[in-house]
């Protein structure tokens, strides 16, 4: 087992609140702002997720859809406590979900070189959300928020812009919220995929921060002017 070299930051604090089932946190000045995941669901084009719905049917996509988050929750699970150095990070832990964290265990060995923190609380005055990263670290020799993910099939890179646009928005939120440590600009982001079917184990997407940041600008502004 790797023993992981960790440099954790200072925690923020943050309360979180669910309303009409969506996700928002009270930052310690008092402001309520929606989760990030809140944001970008409520700007998305929904049409394929809808036609995907209406073609499996109510029921099976509600079933595909529980199975799917409870087997990444036990993956994320998993990594963040390996990630701790918990010499048992797969105790109490589905078949199933351990499955997912030994296809993408070697992408972590092999390229997190130091750990700033896990499940890290961030939030951002200027975007007006916040939200838990999976992993602020250096990936590939590379200061990187890191994000775990699990699916059934590969996806194609098209499919998941959110995603990018999610970890650079967490990105951007670290360097605010840690200004006052130094001059911090998180360039880069990763994306680690889970497979569960497929002879590949595991997609890899690593990006360019520079690349979103204006996308992150413009989804999050059409939100508030929506939302007020």
């Amino acid at each position: 087992m790797k023993i992981f070299k960790r440099k954790v930051l200072p925690p923020v604090e943050l309360r979180e609140v669910k309303i009409d089932g969506r996700r928002f946190y009270t930052t310690p000045e008092g402001n309520r702002y929606p989760s990030v995941t809140t944001v970008l669901s409520a700007t998305k084009d929904k049409t394929g997720l809808l036609e995907w719905r209406n073609r499996v049917g109510e029921k099976e996509a509600n079933r595909i859809t529980n199975r799917a988050a409870r087997r990444g929750t036990g993956m994320h699970t998993i990594c963040e406590e390996y990630l701790k150095n918990n010499p048992e990070p797969m105790k109490g832990q589905s078949l199933i979900a351990i499955e997912l964290f030994n296809n993408i265990r070697p992408v972590l060995d092999h390229h997190i070189d130091e750990i700033y923190g896990n499940e890290i609380s961030l939030y951002s005055d200027e975007l007006k959300t916040a939200g838990k990263s999976d992993l602020f670290c250096k990936f590939m020799g590379v200061g990187s928020i890191v994000d775990f993910k699990s699916s059934t099939r590969e996806k194609r890179e098209d499919w998941i812009e959110d995603y990018f646009l999610q970890s650079t928005c967490y990105a951007m939120m670290a360097e605010e919220r840690y200004r006052h440590i130094g001059d911090l600009y998180v360039s880069q982001i990763a994306i680690i995929i889970a497979l569960e079917e497929g002879e590949q184990k595991y997609q890899l997407f690593v990006k360019k921060t520079r690349d979103y940041r204006d996308k992150v600008k413009e989804r999050f502004a059409e939100y508030h002017r929506l939302h007020g």
